[in-house]
């Protein structure tokens, strides 16, 4: 996507997940674009990640790829405000794009998670930090309403690990995130139940 185009809102449902070891892959989704240069804008897309394997599999074993926008935004491109959810599967979610170079500044995502989510990894939660890597992802959420989270206590997190920007949320055995962010996760990231 280049010049002046908008994508649009689209929806993508994964499939569900084949015992294959031999492809770490098996859903991979752009909600725009592979490419997004210019003033092109993503538009508001829904990712929906696919069905895990019933058996366990090793830990960091990835089946999905979901990425928001494209592959690659730059120039003065514009991400969409993405909503990514996570199937039984372990997917690795993008909410804008997995490079963003030189003006292009993300939308403002939001990554949903349930039970049964297996092993996810959150690459770009934009927490709208100025001066500070990640700070043209936008302010993006994470969505914890379906786990019946109440309070921002109930979470546990690992400690914030500056030099990777990483943290590992658990919400039980075998079911994980690990979020890269900007800073330590607060309760400003999430949305929780009422």
């Amino acid at each position: 996507m280049g010049d002046k185009t908008v994508g649009g809102d689209d929806t993508y449902v994964g499939g569900n997940v084949l015992h294959d070891f031999r492809n770490p892959v098996m859903n991979q989704a752009y909600g725009d674009a592979l490419a997004m240069t210019d003033n092109a804008e993503g538009g508001n897309d829904t990712l929906i990640g696919g069905n895990g394997v019933s058996q366990p599999e090793p830990f960091g074993t990835i089946r999905d790829v979901l990425v928001g926008d494209a592959q690659t935004m730059s120039g003065n491109a514009r991400g969409g405000n993405d909503k990514l959810i996570s199937g039984t599967g372990s997917e690795d979610m993008w909410g804008d794009a997995q490079v963003i170079l030189g003006n292009a500044k993300g939308g403002d995502d939001t990554f949903v998670f349930a039970s049964n989510n297996g092993q996810d990894k959150i690459e770009d939660l934009g927490q709208g930090v100025q001066g500070v890597s990640g700070s043209n992802w936008g302010v993006d959420h994470i969505d914890v309403t379906a786990l019946g989270i109440h309070d921002f206590g109930q979470l546990n997190i690992s400690a914030f690990d500056p030099n990777a920007h990483e943290s590992t949320i658990t919400f039980s055995p075998g079911n994980e995130v690990v979020v890269h962010s900007q800073v330590a996760l607060s309760a400003h990231d999430f949305i929780l139940a009422t």
